[in-house]
């Protein structure tokens, strides 16, 4: 039997150690920014005659092929379980995720922002836990971290689940900025342990903290975005 201390998450906000931490995982700041601006640009190709839930779409699927675009190289590719959407390598999978209003802050306490069902939690690994930051978690010994090329160093272990890849949540929350719908992005990369009783995942063994600057689209007349140089969204990154 093992056990590991839930209450230390490990929080990373400078470019430069996260950088260095992406780096064994194959992963760059730019290949994760690059799917995010892909899926502004989808969110920002819809007018004021789409469905008012047609932002949120069209952001997810631009992201999510973006992903799978842009990973490729890297020999990253896309896997498809029941309508759970990854992007995987060998030892890598990458789930695009909204989060809550605490997603990208550095001492935040991130959450989906949907509940998962019983098919995706399980696929996950994912523990049942309503408090957070409290008390042990425990694992048999067959359930201890996968063989994987991680950084060394004090490294959270890995949960087991049925993908059996190292998974990480690419997380994101927007923050509407102007009449014009447009948004600022707060981001981060980080890797799921537990769910709550609203089936919510609610807490992060390591959490990156992603910033980046990208173009602004200023929406003319609530049809066609304008996309205007240089202008800079920042992904925010506060305390």
């Amino acid at each position: 039997m093992y056990s590991h201390n839930l209450e230390k998450t490990v929080v990373l906000a400078d470019p430069n150690d996260i950088e260095s931490y992406l780096q064994p995982l194959n992963l760059s700041q730019n290949d994760l920014i690059r799917i995010l601006e892909r899926g502004l640009s989808g969110r920002y190709s819809t007018t004021q005659n789409h469905p008012v839930t047609s932002r949120g779409q069209y952001f997810y699927g631009e992201g999510v092929s973006a992903a799978r675009d842009i990973l490729a190289p890297k020999g990253f590719k896309r896997l498809s379980l029941r309508n759970v959407e990854l992007t995987i390598s060998k030892t890598v999978a990458i789930y695009l995720c909204r989060g809550c209003d605490q997603t990208g802050l550095v001492h935040g306490y991130p959450e989906s922002r949907m509940k998962k069902g019983d098919f995706t939690r399980e696929l996950m690994g994912l523990i049942h836990n309503n408090h957070p930051g409290q008390g042990k978690l425990m694992l048999d010994d067959n359930q201890l971290k996968l063989d994987l090329d991680l950084p060394e160093g004090e490294v959270v272990p890995l949960l087991p689940n049925k993908i059996g890849r190292d998974l990480w949540f690419l997380l994101y929350d927007f923050d509407e900025l102007d009449e014009f719908n447009r948004v600022g992005i707060r981001a981060e990369l980080s890797r799921p342990v537990s769910y709550n009783d609203k089936n919510v995942v609610n807490s992060f063994s390591t959490r990156l903290i992603l910033n980046a600057h990208q173009p602004d689209p200023m929406v003319q007349g609530g049809e066609t975005p304008q996309f205007t140089p240089d202008i800079d969204l920042d992904i925010l990154k506060t305390g």
